[in-house]
């Protein structure tokens, strides 16, 4: 039987072997290193946004991106409205909430009808925005931009509505308790929760926090961020512009409100060495580890994001996941996230799992190759190949399709009121030096200030 066993091992190796030799252009394979290649410069050029480019005399603006890719259409209101500033802890959570039912003074029952027509209906609120989106079949625009002015013009603010919806849940709040369960979004929240604690930028809502809420306080937030001069809407997908146009003006178009309001910005955070750990009855165990970012100009973002792309962005290739995964086989990742926020802190943290046992290791390793790209340059076709990414394709995928284009060109100009961002990123990606990377690392990645979590298998 072992020669069996042999002989079957002998053949598979053969087979093998014979599969990966030969000539390679009989292969059809190319292993012609891409810096030998001689590939041209892309000539990709972000769309004009004047060309898209809608504006009401209420001051709200749309772009509106035409394309046949599917006959479906994109809806989306960006709203400069997050949770970090509401004056009272669990407001924006509780308005939040209330837009995610739908409910307005136009219709009581929204959900029943995006039902009908197979539409997807979704409300995102973050520390500084809110994104409400309605997906639909090309003939329901209509339906589609009358149902989301509803919404968005007289939500159900009522006393009803927000003692069902106060705090947006506090249930969720992250904890020991629900660590005892383990993933690594639980390891995420508990690391964003220490790292600011106190801070107007927490996720966090406690109970206490959420009872206060008050009919007054809902309205008082919604009435000062939502304004027309305050929301960009983005229409994507295939429909006809003059008529979309129209639906606009005629569902927004009364719409009345104050200024776009001035947001401050928020206190940085005090940095402070802290390890956190909990138990799981788990199998596994996961690290997060990071430092909070100050607020970052635009010219301070490419070499951040070029140093981050070679250090562990997310990708097969990163140093933390070819040391980690590749040549250990420790984890099946390990990952830097970049964090940016306009009025507040940010945050750049790492994260992996494992093993209980290789935890240890997994810390060490991360560790080590932040201070290595503290340390030491990294090389030319590192630098090549994060720029050639993020430059020729991260960049270019915003403005993939209509959908996409659409969204960016919105989003974009809520956040900033202009594209002066956008539209000198490649460029500024392009410039980016082995000079600039290491001043980066040694900047923004300080070990020695790290919020620490472990959740272990106990």
């Amino acid at each position: 039987m072992k020669n069996v066993y042999k002989i079957l091992s002998f053949l598979i190796i053969t087979l093998l072997v014979s599969c990966q030799s030969g000539n390679k252009s009989e292969q059809g394979l190319d292993y012609q290193h891409p810096t030998e290649m001689g590939l041209e410069a892309s000539n990709f050029k972000m769309p004009n946004p004047d060309d898209y480019k809608v504006t009401l005399d209420n001051g709200l603006t749309a772009f509106l991106v035409t394309g046949k890719e599917v006959p479906l259409v994109t809806v989306t209101a960006y709203i400069v409205a997050g949770t970090a500033f509401d004056d009272k802890a669990g407001v924006a959570e509780t308005l939040a909430s209330i837009l995610k039912s739908g409910c307005s003074g136009t219709s009581k029952s929204f959900h029943q009808e995006a039902d009908d027509l197979a539409a997807q209906y979704s409300v995102t609120m973050d520390q500084e925005g809110t994104a409400i989106s309605l997906n639909v079949a090309s003939e329901d625009v209509a339906w589609a931009i009358k149902s989301l002015s509803g919404i968005m013009q007289s939500p159900c603010i009522t006393s009803q509505m927000v003692t069902a919806y106060k705090g947006g849940g506090v249930q969720r709040a992250i904890n020991g308790r629900n660590a005892f369960d383990g993933n690594l979004n639980v390891a995420v929240g508990l690391f964003s929760m220490h790292l600011y604690e106190g801070h107007a930028y927490t996720a966090e809502v406690s109970s206490a926090q959420a009872a206060a809420v008050s009919v007054l306080d809902v309205s008082a937030f919604y009435k000062k961020y939502f304004t027309p001069s305050n929301i960009t809407i983005g229409v994507g997908g295939d429909f006809d512009r003059a008529a979309v146009e129209q639906l606009l003006t005629d569902g927004f178009g009364a719409w009345s409100g104050g200024e776009r309001p001035v947001i401050a910005t928020a206190a940085s955070i005090n940095p402070k060495k802290q390890t956190e750990e909990y138990t799981a009855d788990k199998l596994q165990s996961w690290y997060v580890a990071g430092n909070a970012l100050p607020v970052l100009s635009a010219e301070e973002i490419p070499a951040l994001e070029v140093m981050n792309y070679i250090l562990g962005g997310g990708h097969f290739d990163t140093r933390l996941y070819k040391e980690t995964r590749d040549l250990r086989g420790l984890t099946n990742d390990a990952s830097g996230f970049l964090t940016f926020w306009q009025y507040g802190p940010g945050s750049y943290d790492f994260r992996t799992y494992g093993r209980p046992e290789v935890l240890g290791q997994l810390e060490e390793l991360v560790l080590s190759e932040i201070n290595k790209i503290r340390n030491e340059e990294v090389s030319d076709e590192e630098l090549m190949v994060a720029q050639g990414a993020l430059a020729d394709g991260v960049f270019e995928v915003k403005f993939q399709n209509s959908h996409k284009t659409a969204s960016t060109l919105a989003e974009e100009f809520n956040k900033y009121q202009s594209f002066e961002r956008l539209s000198t990123y490649q460029e500024s990606v392009r410039a980016v030096s082995k000079d600039d990377v290491k001043e980066a690392a040694n900047k923004y990645l300080n070990p020695d200030q790290f919020t620490t979590i472990k959740i272990i298998s106990k």
